[in-house]
C-alpha cells in the first residue's frame, strides 16, 4: 500500500475521543501502518495546540497540528509556528461581552489566543444564543460554535479562522481525507480537495454535506468510527 502524497486529518472531540470512548491500541498501531506507507497525518481542533499535543501523545504523532479552529498552526518537524492576526471585531467583543450577564462560566486550562472560549457545561445552547444576539447586534464578522455534546465549552470565532486554512500547508496535488463530526469541521469537510468523512454521532449538518458530496459516514462513533472507516478506505 503506496499512500504517498496521502493527508489524512482528524478532528479530536467527538472524532477521535468521545467521553469513555478512547482510540484504542489497534488504531493507534493503524496510525502507525498508514504512517509507515507514506501517510501524513494532522490534527485540525478548536482545542489550543498545546492541549492537542497533550491529548495526542502516545496515539498520534501528526505532522502538523491545527489548532483554535485554524487559527495557530505547528509543524513540529520544521519548527513551523504560526497565529493567525487579531481580528479587531474579536477584541470588540471581547470588550463588549463583558457588559453582559452569562451563564456560569470558566475559562479552559488552555488560554487561546485567537479566539475566545469559555466552558459552559449544561448551559453552553444558551450562552451560545446570548453570544449570538451580542455578535448580530454589533455586526461582528464572528461564528459562534457550541459543543454541549462534548464537554459544553462555546467557541466565538473570526469568520477568516477556519480549520480550511490547514490546505495553506498541504501540497496541491495531494489526496486528502478528513474526519469531522461539528459544525466548526464543515468549513474543511466542504472543500473540493477533501474527501469527507464523518460518523454516526456527528452533527446532523455534518453528516447531511458528507452525505451530499458522497462521503463516508462510520456506522459506529468516534473513534471505533474512524477506525471502521480507515480500514474501509485503506485496507
Amino acid at each position: 500500500m503506496n499512500l504517498q502524497n496521502t493527508y489524512i486529518g482528524f478532528d479530536w472531540d467527538g472524532t477521535l475521543e468521545l467521553f469513555d470512548l478512547k482510540p484504542s491500541f489497534a488504531l493507534i498501531e493503524l496510525f502507525k501502518k498508514l504512517q509507515q506507507c507514506g501517510a501524513q497525518l494532522f490534527l485540525a481542533s478548536g482545542k489550543t495546540c498545546i492541549s492537542l499535543e497533550a491529548a495526542s501523545r502516545n496515539i498520534i504523532e501528526p505532522f502538523m497540528f491545527a489548532g483554535e479552529s485554524g487559527g495557530h498552526i505547528r509543524i513540529p518537524s520544521q519548527a513551523f509556528e504560526k497565529y493567525a492576526e487579531a481580528s479587531a471585531d474579536l477584541k470588540r467583543f471581547i470588550e463588549l461581552v463583558k457588559n453582559y450577564e452569562l451563564p456560569p462560566n470558566t475559562a479552559q486550562t488552555f488560554l487561546k489566543a485567537t479566539i475566545w472560549s469559555r466552558m459552559f457545561g449544561a448551559h453552553a445552547l444558551e450562552a451560545a444564543s446570548i453570544l449570538e444576539r451580542i455578535i448580530k447586534t454589533h455586526q461582528l464578522a464572528l461564528d459562534v460554535f457550541p459543543h454541549p455534546e462534548i464537554d459544553g465549552a462555546v467557541d466565538v470565532v473570526p469568520h477568516n479562522l477556519t480549520k480550511a486554512n490547514v490546505l495553506n500547508f498541504i501540497p496541491t496535488d495531494a489526496k486528502i481525507y478528513y474526519f469531522g463530526d461539528g459544525l466548526n469541521d464543515l468549513a474543511l469537510l466542504k472543500q473540493e480537495r477533501v474527501f469527507p468523512c464523518t460518523l454516526v454521532n456527528a452533527h446532523e449538518q455534518v453528516k447531511a454535506l458528507v452525505k451530499k458530496r458522497q462521503g463516508k459516514i462510520a456506522t459506529q462513533p468516534a473513534c471505533l468510527g474512524v477506525h471502521e472507516l480507515l480500514l474501509e478506505l485503506f485496507l
